[in-house]
């Protein structure tokens, strides 16, 4: 089974995906509302990386395992951001709020990787304007060579090219007070430019990223060992947000705490949908050890695996890892 045979299972299940994904996300911006008097981009992010994530998991290898496709889905929440430094302003942003990952494994030949970094913003009107010398948008529109301010990583200048706006770096878009009227989605991706308009909802966004269809291709850990360019500002995000949190000795499961908005670092932690253990790239960043004998398949209707965590470095991150499975 090759990526053209992938891909036409996707698109014949599409209907069907895109339903339970938006009554997921769906779902989990009500969550929102039930943990805060007045939630805001923190919140929603989340919601949707946690609750939004493990039903959308569960209902995805659902639906494709009878054909064959296999997707394990493991959610990071980190409740700070990193932080970059770039030479064309003066105040240094967010890399981003979520980051969104889906790896392929084909049964023969190379594996496709593609990655979409979000940042959010609340929609106080049916577009949202922003200053043309705005940090964050410099960032997106422009990618200015940076560096890592927090966490501190030192003599590594990322250079992504080319230096303009891309499918990787958009911006998620969250209409909670329906100005968009009674079709409006919640939540919608926008290309970064002074004036934001939604362009696809999140729902969709996350099926184009299944589809190979979103985001911008990155190249695998060793690739990109030695480059300063996106493939290495993915895996570092990655590393960071993944791995280092997950290989510490006190880690220890137990159940997700509930949290009012205020205390966000409460959910802090990582959640994880597995169809089967043939997860290369989830194994490698989590680690063997907690893979094979920690992450348990998650059967249907079941409570996913919750890691506490005890730091607060990292991105919020989506990790989906789709293969074949042998019959």
């Amino acid at each position: 089974m090759d990526f053209s045979t992938y891909k036409s299972i996707v698109n014949l299940n599409k209907k069907v995906l895109y339903e339970t994904a938006l009554k997921a996300i769906k779902n989990s911006h009500l969550e929102a509302h039930t943990m805060a008097l007045n939630p805001q981009e923190p919140d929603f992010i989340a919601k949707i990386a946690t609750a939004g994530i493990i039903d959308l998991a569960n209902s995805w290898k659902n639906i494709l395992m009878p054909y064959g496709i296999s997707t394990s889905v493991v959610s990071v929440f980190c409740h700070q951001r990193p932080i970059v430094k770039h030479t064309m302003s003066s105040v240094n942003p967010e890399i981003g709020d979520l980051l969104i990952v889906h790896i392929y494994h084909p049964k023969k030949g190379k594996s496709k990787r593609t990655a979409l970094l979000l940042q959010a913003k609340m929609m106080t009107d049916h577009t949202v304007k922003i200053s043309t010398h705005d940090h964050q948008l410099l960032l997106y529109k422009h990618w200015p060579q940076f560096s890592f301010v927090k966490p501190k990583i030192s003599g590594i200048n990322i250079n992504v090219v080319p230096s303009q706006a891309h499918n990787g770096g958009q911006y998620l878009l969250i209409d909670d007070e329906n100005f968009m009227g009674p079709f409006s989605c919640t939540y919608s991706t926008a290309e970064a430019d002074e004036t934001l308009i939604p362009a696809n909802s999140l729902t969709h966004t996350m099926l184009k990223i299944l589809l190979f269809e979103e985001g911008k291709e990155f190249l695998g850990r060793k690739a990109a060992h030695n480059k300063r360019d996106w493939s290495k500002l993915i895996w570092l995000l990655l590393e960071n947000s993944v791995q280092k949190n997950f290989k510490r000795k006190n880690i220890k499961l137990s159940s997700a705490s509930r949290t009012n908005g205020s205390n966000l670092n409460g959910l802090s932690g990582l959640y994880a949908s597995l169809s089967n253990k043939n997860t290369p790239f989830i194994t490698d960043l989590i680690g063997k050890k907690i893979t094979n004998q920690s992450l348990q398949i998650a059967p249907e209707n079941a409570l996913i695996p919750f890691y506490k965590l005890e730091g607060e470095g990292g991105i919020s991150t989506i990790i989906i890892e789709s293969s074949h499975i042998n019959q």
